[in-house]
This record gives C-alpha cells, sequence and structure tokens, in this order.
C-alpha cells in the first residue's frame, strides 16, 4: 500500500496498516501496559 493510498482507506485503516507493518511488538507491549493498568484500576476498587 503506497502513501496516497492510505490517505485514501482512512485513518483506522492506515494506523492498522502501520501497525501490521512496523510497531507489531511496540503496539502489543501497550497493550500489556493498559491491560496491567486496568487491572491494577480494579484491584483499587476492590
Amino acid at each position: 500500500m503506497t502513501y496516497l493510498d492510505e490517505r485514501r482507506v482512512g485513518p483506522t485503516q492506515v494506523v492498522t496498516h502501520h501497525l501490521a507493518q512496523e510497531n507489531v511488538l511496540e503496539a502489543f507491549n501497550t497493550v500489556i501496559e493498559k491491560k496491567d493498568e486496568a487491572i491494577k484500576v480494579v484491584v483499587d476498587v476492590h
């Protein structure tokens, strides 16, 4: 997919495409961090 194609398909697909290409591990780590934060919040609430 070229840059022009990405501009046409919309931001969500562009982000997904870039994550798939370049930042899979970084995105995965971010998800893990968010999950840990959510778990801490749940623990704090209870």
